[in-house]
């Protein structure tokens, strides 16, 4: 899962990356680009949510010209991957311990991963009178066991629950939509944290959750509508 070897971004493309990441943010809610964007949109990104959606990554490449934008991943994978992978590094050399970024002020990445999904949960459950707290999570991708970052799934798996939180790894033809909600066998869905590459939920496997969607039935995220706002290539 991880290269044998190391390399190092200076602040001077930290802060070009930054630049380039706050301008798309004001393109991205321009009434006028929505507007455009949408009329070409698939049906299922033209439904709205106030969430924002979960780990939305920017891709840059260092080429000779500094960074590089390749495109932005509403599904980026490998942020629990990549704590580990920086605390396994601190805890075996002080020297990269002084060259990796960001201060979290003594939090963890971990707490921060838990605090964006409840504060997707939030905005949602605000939307629709819920004064609930996130109670269940399905980590949802096609057959996650044969996925290569499987191992990913299960590391959140166990953060969720260890937060008091029930999680189910699943393939999306598992869910069901039924009496207005989304379950999992017994199990009422509150969120799906949504690892599929199909980003408008349109095949047939994938049904009951683009039900749910589009009923607001439980929260999605990532969504269709972030894909259409930031990934599609044709934008």
């Amino acid at each position: 899962l991880f290269s044998s070897s190391v390399a190092f971004v200076g602040a001077e493309h930290v802060a070009r990356m930054a630049r380039l990441v706050a301008a798309v943010e004001r393109v991205v809610a321009l009434p006028a680009y929505r507007e455009h964007v949408l009329s070409w949109a698939a049906a299922t990104a033209r439904h709205d949510t106030p969430a924002r959606g979960v780990f939305l990554g920017y891709d840059f490449h260092l080429g000779d010209a500094g960074p590089q934008l390749i495109e932005i991943n509403t599904n980026a994978g490998g942020g629990l991957l990549n704590a580990l992978l920086a605390r396994a590094q601190k805890a075996c050399c002080d020297d990269v311990e002084m060259l990796l970024p960001g201060d979290l002020g003594g939090d963890t990445p971990e707490h921060l991963f838990l605090d964006m999904f409840r504060a997707e949960w939030r905005v949602f459950a605000d939307r629709a009178g819920n004064c609930a707290p996130l109670r269940s999570v399905a980590i949802v991708d096609e057959a996650p066991r044969e996925q290569y970052l499987y191992p990913e799934f299960v590391l959140f798996q166990r953060l969720f629950e260890q937060a008091g939180i029930r999680a189910v790894i699943c393939d999306p033809r598992e869910l069901a939509f039924r009496e207005g909600a989304l379950w999992h066998g017994g199990l009422k869905v509150d969120l799906v944290y949504n690892r599929l590459t199909d980003f408008t939920l349109d095949a047939p496997g994938n049904a009951s959750l683009r039900s749910a969607w589009l009923a607001d039935a439980a929260l999605v995220t990532p969504h269709p509508l972030a894909h259409a706002l930031y990934a599609d290539k044709r934008n």
